[in-house]
């Protein structure tokens, strides 16, 4: 997570919620960004460098996960933001 964080610039809670069927792979690998989880409440595609989608294709996905970074509860990963900022 914190590496895709690096490679891509997105927001901690953009890269935190990235769900597995807004990647695609149709004119070079992109990630969708949902209005509701983008700062600006647009949404956007964020077109994903070499490296960023080879350490996207090194994550396995569980069966049934939603997110790409995902509790065993099928919650985002790192929920609570004021607990990580202090970890960080």
């Amino acid at each position: 997570a914190y590496r895709l964080l690096m490679l891509t610039a997105c927001r901690k809670t953009e890269v935190f919620s990235t769900a597995w069927d807004l990647i695609g792979h149709e004119d070079g690998v992109h990630s969708w960004i949902p209005a509701e989880v983008e700062k600006m409440d647009r949404g956007r595609r964020v077109e994903l460098s070499e490296l960023a989608a080879k350490q996207l294709s090194s994550i396995s996905r569980r069966d049934g996960a939603k997110y790409v970074f995902e509790d065993r509860f099928g919650k985002h990963w790192l929920t609570g933001h004021e607990k990580t900022k202090d970890a960080w």
